[in-house]
Parts: structure tokens; sequence; C-alpha cells
């Protein structure tokens, strides 16, 4: 491979890693929230049959 080529792959595999990670990033953040709301949603039920 010429230097075109390893510049390519180094890039394309730097992509991968920040797709991959903006990914695992974006899952956190949501099941951070889901976990919030559904902590929300238990505690109104339990305020509502007191």
């Amino acid at each position: 491979m010429d230097d075109l080529g390893w510049l390519l792959l180094v890039i394309g595999l730097g992509w991968l890693a920040a797709e991959s990670a903006r990914r695992w990033y974006r899952r956190r953040v949501a099941s951070r929230l889901a976990d919030r709301l559904l902590e929300d949603v238990v505690k109104g039920k339990d305020m509502f049959r007191r």
C-alpha cells in the first residue's frame, strides 16, 4: 500500500471509532433518561395510591 491507502485506512478506522463512541454515548444518555422517567412514574403511582 502506498501512503494514500494507509491514510484512507486510518481515516476510515477513525470514523468507525467515532461513530461507535457516539452511538454508545447516545444510548447511555437515553437509558439514563428512561430510568429517570420510570422512577418518576413509579413515584407518581405510589403517591396516587396513598
